[in-house]
């Protein structure tokens, strides 16, 4: 009947990345092979700094994410070797070389920095095509294969700086600063909880220049920048685009999109935008939405804050309603225009849910994000509580008696640090949180670089520093029910972190109470197993239930 899958590859291992190319014949992948069968090993031996990350968990050492081709069928051919690791691999269009980005340097494992190489799939030649070491998150080639384009981070700014937009000639080896006078944040770094992972493509090279996803104020776009370095909006409105492409005549663009109030579903859009699949019409048509309400405010320094209101489904103006803060994890992402389940979940049971960008959110340049740097609980923590005396004071539907807290990683954090410096909020709900920098910069899987360009200071050389900022050293303040919610396999914001804090807080006989989901990791709010993704939220609305109503 046609449109049938059929097995394109064995490779026992892990897959990071595939890619057709440009002739579609064949394929590229990276990853590494499994342990043999019957040699696995009931000890992990490690030499790495890095050695663990959140979904894959502790890393063999002695495996590297390597370049292969394979065709269908056919066993896949390795391309690279080497102690590195390959981060990104693209075809470039003459399909006998593909772009990569790694750093084959002995002190990769130190650094951020990284480089562009050419790879001859042939002789597994690798010819750098940047000549210094940058941070670098994506590049792409233009149709002819005489230039690339890369994302990277320019001079001695931050890693979490936004990037700058640099064109390569790769015969001269000049380099060009395309958009120097723009600060884009690039890409979609919008908070859903209906998808996991990365959307889908965002920087695309085409013959009439170079297409890109931007983030600004809570929504996203794509865009188009010639060669000169002119901008032009290919959509405009108030949602999130997280994935693009395009034919190779570049009349049409297919993407995925969503808002508030629509998950995630195809368009096309040529003249005019088209929705092309309903995957999600039959949720919507039977689940009871919120209704979004946009609001911002001026904060006490002067800057302008957007935040939103999610109102129940049978909101009536002239009643009262309980409110639930939500606060994004990052800190570097946002709220907006895009659809989250849990926050139309807690509108349905008869709670305002409201959402904020505070100093520090991505959307609103590299100042906006600058402001916390070293500083976590500082400007953020004022933007949020200036967020909510907002509130209480406009809307008056607000029960400025019944309000509740609650967000995760470093929106957790910020829920850890708001209980320790406040009371005004009846219940708080903690996950995947951070409460003690000191033990964080060790066991997180990046601890090293957060420590490093997050906050410039090791626990061993400014241990007072770190701990001033941890919510732990304050829980002897705080009144507010908490409960913690966690999962085991955790090597973002490792288990011990909530842990210390759930010691602590029932040591000085607190309200506090702890879930953890055995097996699960960082992204359990997005990608974990569907039946505890639904007892999560249980847990929440019970504990909110339990204080609140």
């Amino acid at each position: 009947t046609g449109g049938e899958a059929r097995k394109a590859l064995d490779f026992e291992g892990i897959i990071i990345q595939f890619e057709w190319a440009p002739k579609g014949y064949r394929f590229l992948f990276t990853g590494y092979p499994a342990e043999k069968k019957g040699k696995e090993k009931e000890y992990i031996y490690i030499k790495r700094l890095f050695y663990k990350m959140n979904g894959r968990g502790y890393i063999p050492q002695d495996k590297r994410i390597h370049l292969y081709i394979a065709s269908i069928g056919r066993k896949p051919k390795k391309i690279t070797e080497g102690e590195f690791d390959i981060r990104v691999a693209k075809w470039h269009p003459d399909g006998k070389s593909i772009g990569v980005i790694t750093n084959i340097n002995e002190d990769a494992e130190y650094v951020l920095r990284n480089f562009v190489y050419l790879v001859d799939i042939n002789t597994g030649k690798m010819t750098p095509l940047t000549p210094e070491g940058k941070v670098i998150g994506d590049f792409t080639f233009s149709p002819d294969g005489k230039f690339m384009a890369t994302l990277e981070v320019s001079g001695k700014r931050a890693p979490w700086a936004n990037y700058d937009l640099i064109l390569y000639d790769l015969k001269s080896g000049k380099r060009k600063n395309l958009l120097r006078k723009f600060d884009i944040d690039f890409g979609n770094a919008l908070n859903s909880d209906v998808r996991g992972g990365r959307g889908g493509d965002y920087f695309f090279f085409g013959k009439r220049g170079i297409y890109f996803i931007a983030e600004y104020r809570g929504s996203t776009n794509i865009f188009l920048t010639d060669l000169k370095g002119n901008i032009y909006p290919l959509t405009e409105g108030n949602h999130a685009i997280e994935g693009f492409s395009l034919p190779r005549k570049e009349n049409t663009l297919v993407y995925t999109k969503q808002d508030v109030l629509s998950p995630p579903e195809i368009y096309i859009k040529e003249k005019e935008e088209k929705k092309i699949t309903s995957f999600n019409t039959r949720l919507i048509d039977t689940m009871p939405l919120g209704q979004p309400l946009h609001f911002n405010f001026t904060a006490g320094d002067g800057e302008i804050i957007d935040g939103w209101l999610l109102l129940p489904p049978d909101f009536n103006k002239n009643k009262k309603y309980p409110l639930i803060l939500e606060i994004h994890g990052g800190p570097h992402t946002s709220y907006g225009n895009s659809f989250m389940f849990e926050f139309h979940y807690l509108a349905s049971l008869g709670y305002i849910v409201a959402f904020t960008n505070p100093r520090g959110s991505s959307g609103y340049g590299s100042i906006f994000k600058k402001r916390i740097h070293k500083n976590w609980g500082d400007r953020d923590f004022k933007d949020i509580m200036e967020a909510i005396e907002f509130i209480t004071s406009h809307y008056k539907f607000v029960d400025n008696e019944r309000l509740g807290v609650t967000g995760g990683s470093y929106g957790g954090y910020m829920t850890n640090w708001i209980i320790t410096h406040t009371d005004i909020f009846k219940a708080a709900v903690t996950q995947r949180s951070l409460s003690n920098h000191l033990s964080f910069a060790g066991t997180c899987d990046f601890g090293y670089y957060f420590a490093k360009f997050e906050f410039q200071k090791f626990p061993f050389d400014a241990p007072n520093f770190l701990l001033k900022n941890s919510p732990l050293m304050y829980v002897r303040n705080v009144t507010t029910p908490l409960l913690i919610i966690h999962s085991s396999e955790d090597h973002r914001t490792p288990l011990e972190q909530a842990e210390q804090l759930y010691t602590a807080l029932k040591s000085l006989k607190k309200d506090v109470e702890m879930v953890i989901f055995k097996g699960e990791n960082h992204d359990l709010s997005r990608s974990g197993k569907p039946h505890n993704r639904v007892e999560r939220l249980k847990f929440i609305s019970g504990w909110f239930e339990k204080y609140m109503k």
